[in-house]
């Protein structure tokens, strides 16, 4: 994602709701409500890389897809997201529960490296 110089980092995701589209910026808050079908519903981890990475191909979107965020099932019964750190090189994949509300700042210390994805265990923050 290009973000311009000094950008505020409250929100550094691209929510994808649309699989032909080309996404070149972070998403805006606040988002507005979409009815967009469910695009990774029913899908694990491997499945969701495999799927944005053909997005990203097809799109041409610049869009990091090595970590990723799933909203599932349990994340309505527990507020909390699958956040998944996968390698295309090794194919290696990885997951860990995360809570919900600190979605976002998991993501941007596993892009910059600042935490591991064991680290971003919700379990750990209780």
């Amino acid at each position: 994602m290009k973000q311009k110089e000094g950008a505020d980092l409250d929100l550094a995701i691209a929510v994808i709701t649309d699989l032909s589209k080309t996404y070149t910026e972070i998403s805006k808050i606040p988002m507005e409500a979409t009815t967009s079908p469910a695009l990774f519903r029913g899908k694990g981890a491997e499945e969701c890389f495999e799927q944005l990475q053909a997005f990203v191909e097809n799109t041409r979107s610049d869009v990091n897809v090595d970590i990723f965020a799933i909203l599932d099932a349990r994340s309505r019964e527990d507020d909390t997201v699958l956040i998944v750190r996968a390698s295309e090189k090794t194919g290696i994949i990885k997951t860990v529960r995360g809570a919900l509300k600190e979605t976002n700042m998991s993501l941007v210390n596993l892009w910059v490296g600042n935490l591991g994805i064991e680290e971003c265990s919700y379990e750990l923050a209780g």
